[in-house]
Parts: structure tokens; C-alpha cells; sequence
């Protein structure tokens, strides 16, 4: 899983997998002026149906999904630990976004017409997939220490 944060003061990516400790990704490039920005322009896009927005929406579109990739996803990917033989940590990527970045399409993240080398925004290694839920309900995903933690915050409420 990847947690993706956007601040005032810093914006942040932490990795967690089942077998390595947390990661820290510091994403300097994104920061919550050009999140906001970004976000009204991409909700303009895909929701206006005008002609205009059209037009508009074949600019926006892979301008942004490029900026996803260029600032959030291609950082945190970079970082994702590897195992031994050198292969990706994970084997597929759960993104967690925060805020603004929430209405994002990160999975979705690329230059749009241009090869990426590497993984892709969705999925770190080829593998079955166990499903969207897959991380609540535990299968495939064993975390320990500290995203253990977070992920038993869950079951705490008001």
C-alpha cells in the first residue's frame, strides 16, 4: 500500500509492505498550492459537459495524468523496496490518497501515448489479483509493526 499525503508544510508518500518496515517518500514537487490547482482544474474537466469543457478536458486530462506521475506516482514507485532477486516489494499497489489528491486517478498516472519503463502506477508485479478490499479484509496482506497499528485504528471510533 501506498499512503500519499498532501500538506501545507511537506507532502509525503509512505510505503508499507507486508514484509519491510515503512518507507518515507518526501514529494517536494507536490505541494498543496499546485494539488488544489490541479484538482479544481480536473473537476472542471471531467464534470463540465460544455463544449468548452470538452475541449478543455482533452488538455487537462493528460496534463494532469502526466503531473501525477512526474510528482507522486514515479517517486513513490521508485522507492518501493526490493526483494532479494529484485523484484518489486509489492505486488500489486493499493493507493491511498488524502485530501485533494483523493480525487485523483493515480493508478491511472502516465504520459498518456509515451512507454513507461518500470512498473506501472497499479500494479508494482504481475500477480492475481486479490481484490479492491483485499487490504481491509487481510488476504494477500500481512503487515506488522506500525502498519499494523494504522491498520487497527479501524476498528476504533467515537
Amino acid at each position: 500500500m501506498i499512503l500519499v499525503n498532501s500538506g501545507r508544510r511537506r507532502s509525503d508518500a509512505i510505503i508499507v509492505t507486508a514484509e519491510d518496515d515503512p518507507v518515507h517518500v518526501p514529494l517536494p514537487d507536490a505541494t498543496v498550492a499546485d494539488v488544489a490547482s490541479r484538482a479544481m482544474a480536473w473537476l472542471q474537466a471531467v464534470h463540465d459537459n460544455s463544449p468548452a469543457a470538452i475541449l478543455l478536458r482533452r488538455r487537462t486530462v493528460p496534463e494532469t495524468l502526466g503531473w501525477l506521475w512526474d510528482v507522486i506516482v514515479q517517486p513513490a514507485l521508485n522507492a518501493v523496496p526490493r526483494t532479494a532477486d529484485g523484484k518489486s516489494a509489492l505486488r500489486r499497489v493499493w493507493w491511498l490518497p488524502t485530501g485533494l489528491l483523493g480525487l485523483f486517478p493515480l493508478h491511472a498516472a502516465g504520459h498518456p501515448g509515451q512507454a513507461r519503463r518500470g512498473p506501472r502506477a497499479g500494479q508494482a508485479h504481475p500477480g492475481p489479483d486479490p481484490g479492491p478490499d483485499a487490504p481491509v479484509r487481510g488476504e494477500g496482506f500481512r503487515p506488522t509493526g506500525l502498519a499494523s497499528a494504522c491498520l487497527d485504528m479501524r476498528h476504533c471510533g467515537p
